[in-house]
C-alpha cells in the first residue's frame, strides 16, 4: 500500500518517495499543444494547482535535465507519437522536451501575511530567491549576451547591497532595486545603514 503525502505539493518529493500520485501528466501535453501565450488555471483550494505547477517545473526546467526518472511510468513519458513515419529517436517526442527550458516557479501559497507590507516583503524575497536560484544562466547557452549581462548586473547589485547593509533593519531586495530603478538611491543608502543607531 502506498502512502498518501497529505499536503505535499512538491512533485519530486512525491515521486522520489513513491507516494500515491494520480497521473496528471497529460496536462503537460494538453498545455504544450494548445500554443496558448497565457494559461489561467482556476480551481478551488486544495485541488492540486501548486502540485501541477511543480510537475511542470520538474518536467521543463533545465535544473531537472536528465531527471526522466521522475516521469517514468507516467503517461507523458510513455506516450508515443501518432505519426508512424517517425524514427525511433523521434518516437517519444515529449521525452526530448524534458529538462530543456529555464523555468521560474513562483507559488504564492505560502504568502499568508495579514498586511500589505508583510505580503510585499515576502513576495520580494521570493523574487530575489528566483534570481539566486538561476545564477547559472549567465554561464550557459540559454541566453544571448545582452540577457547574460543584464542578469550578471542584477545579481552583482543585489549581492553588493546585501553585503553592505549590515544594520539588520534595512531589507534590500532585488524587487526593491528594480522598483526604484536607480542604483544611486541605494548607493546613497548604504552609508546611512552603517551608522550606529
Amino acid at each position: 500500500m502506498r502512502t498518501v503525502g497529505i499536503g505535499n505539493q512538491d512533485f519530486e518529493t512525491i515521486r522520489s518517495n513513491g507516494y500515491f500520485y494520480i497521473d496528471k501528466t497529460n496536462f503537460i501535453r494538453e498545455w504544450w499543444e494548445s500554443g496558448d501565450s497565457v494559461t489561467l488555471v482556476t480551481r478551488p483550494r486544495r485541488f492540486g494547482k501548486t502540485l501541477n505547477m511543480s510537475m511542470l517545473e520538474k518536467f521543463f526546467s533545465v535544473k531537472y535535465e536528465n531527471r526522466g526518472d521522475l516521469f517514468q511510468g507516467l503517461r507523458i513519458w510513455e506516450e508515443k507519437s501518432s505519426d508512424e513515419s517517425r524514427s525511433l529517436s523521434e518516437e517519444y517526442k515529449y521525452r526530448k522536451l524534458q529538462g530543456t527550458y529555464p523555468v521560474l516557479f513562483l507559488s504564492f501559497a505560502g504568502v499568508k501575511e495579514n498586511t500589505y507590507a508583510g505580503a510585499r516583503e515576502n513576495i520580494c524575497r521570493m523574487i530575489e530567491e528566483q534570481y539566486n536560484k538561476h545564477d547559472y544562466l549567465p554561464e550557459g547557452n540559454l541566453l544571448n549576451e545582452k540577457e547574460k549581462n543584464f542578469i550578471r548586473r542584477l545579481l552583482r547589485i543585489c549581492r553588493t547591497l546585501r553585503r553592505q547593509c549590515r544594520c539588520g533593519l534595512c531589507r534590500i531586495s532585488l524587487a526593491d532595486i528594480m522598483e526604484k530603478r536607480r542604483l544611486s538611491f541605494w548607493m546613497n543608502m548604504i552609508p546611512r545603514c552603517r551608522r550606529p543607531m
